[in-house]
């Protein structure tokens, strides 16, 4: 379920005439105040398969009249992506807020395509209410067929309880404790797969697994064996390790028919953590 809401939006140096016609959405301009975004999944429900040409570039090529916005600029919005996990009957939530950022070349006519290719977003904001972080899109309209398509994210220290909230429902387990320095994503894509590389800085990390409590309903409980294994054997519980140099990992991820846009990258970033950590990276191809 999506739920999208923007109160206003202001043009400048637009073509009133085309736009009243139905003809075409030509401005030099454009900025949106206050809009919200939300994406909720139910993962109890059947999935149904995803449309390949659904990506942001591919939707604005699908547009059947003539668009060209020089550049839009976002002020103060809001994300959030909820979803359901049956396995612990719990809702987890991610949230970015306060978002300021801009978007150039926003067209899907052919010949301002062949002069300038690249449709970009950049975002800067909040994560979790709290941290700071920015991100960066480049998508490829004169390859939109295929859905060509970068991603860069950066976000900095935090201490890692904050994930808890999403974490716990979503990945099916528990930070106890850790601090996180800094995490960088470098993503390519396309319809089909994603490549990249992932670098997450943190020292002190210790987490335990979840699993529904039967016998209370609306409750968790540990994985005790598995956290215990986990922590000891398995669990890198800093990066850089001592005498060592910080882990880089490498992406890569192969779109199934379940797969949004948004889940594609979550699911991606989301490899490169469990890579980082130590986790296994089986842990990615959950129905996010």
């Amino acid at each position: 379920m999506v739920d999208m809401t923007i109160p206003k939006v202001t043009f400048s140096g637009i073509d009133w005439w085309g736009l009243a016609n139905n003809e075409s959405i030509i401005a030099d301009k454009a900025v949106i105040n206050n809009s919200n975004f939300k994406v909720f999944l139910d993962r109890s429900l059947p999935f149904r398969k995803v449309k390949l040409n659904s990506f942001p570039h591919q939707v604005l090529m699908r547009i059947p009249i003539p668009v060209s916005i020089s550049k839009i600029y976002f002020q103060h919005a809001n994300y959030s992506y909820t979803e359901y996990n049956p396995g612990l009957d719990k809702t987890g939530s991610v949230y970015f807020d306060d978002l300021k950022g801009e978007g150039t070349n926003v067209t899907n006519i052919a010949g301002r395509i062949q002069r300038h290719p690249f449709f970009t977003i950049r975002f800067s904001g909040l994560f979790m209410h709290k941290i700071p972080m920015s991100t960066a899109f480049e998508f490829n309209l004169a390859k939109y067929k295929t859905g060509d398509f970068k991603m860069d994210f950066e976000i900095n220290e935090m201490d890692t309880a904050l994930l808890n909230p999403f974490v716990e429902p979503l990945g099916e387990f528990m930070i106890k404790k850790g601090t996180l320095q800094k995490g960088i994503a470098h993503i390519s894509g396309d319809n089909f797969k994603t490549t990249g590389t992932g670098k997450l800085l943190y020292n002190g990390l210790y987490v335990v697994g979840l699993k529904k409590n039967n016998n209370k309903p609306d409750h968790i409980k540990k994985k005790s064996v598995m956290s215990f294994v986990g922590n000891v054997l398995l669990i890198k519980n800093d990066n850089p390790s001592k005498g060592e140099p910080p882990r880089i990992v490498d992406l890569g991820l192969q779109r199934d028919y379940k797969t949004t846009f948004m889940s594609l990258v979550w699911k991606t970033m989301l490899l490169g953590i469990l890579k980082t950590v130590g986790l296994p990276s089986s842990m990615a191809n959950k129905p996010y």
